[in-house]
């Protein structure tokens, strides 16, 4: 039987890791499959769901095909918390999930449509 191949990482001029047996690189999985994608997605959500625990905690959210964060809010007083919100929700939403807009509704109604510009976002107003 032969000795197991052991993994060895090395350091290529601060450019990242290599592996040291090119053929050990044929093993790496180097697509995400759409399972691999939701999953990822998912993990997102969950992170951004932390830092609006209060103000999300009975909504439903999601992101659409056109990268679009949804908000269905069930009771009305969340909305007034989330409105509050607002600015935070929408630098987190870019920062975390990377949507180009966040649109909430209540009631099965639009109630705000909000556009997400990255220039107007920095690490420090965060």
């Amino acid at each position: 039987m032969g000795k197991p191949t052991a993994w060895k990482l090395s350091n290529s001029n601060s450019t990242g890791f290599l592996l040291n047996r090119a053929e050990d690189l044929t093993m790496l999985q180097t697509e995400m499959t759409p399972h691999d994608l939701n999953q990822l997605q998912q993990f997102r959500i969950e992170r951004f769901l932390q830092f609006f625990a209060s103000s999300l905690q009975r909504s439903t959210i999601h992101i659409d095909a056109d990268n679009v964060l949804v908000v269905h809010c069930p009771p009305s007083a969340i909305i007034d918390e989330l409105v509050d919100e607002l600015e935070d929700l929408r630098g987190y939403a870019l920062l975390i999930l990377g949507v180009r807009k966040t649109v909430f509704y209540f009631c099965q109604e639009e109630i705000l449509n909000a556009d997400i510009c990255a220039s107007s976002y920095s690490p420090s107003t965060l």
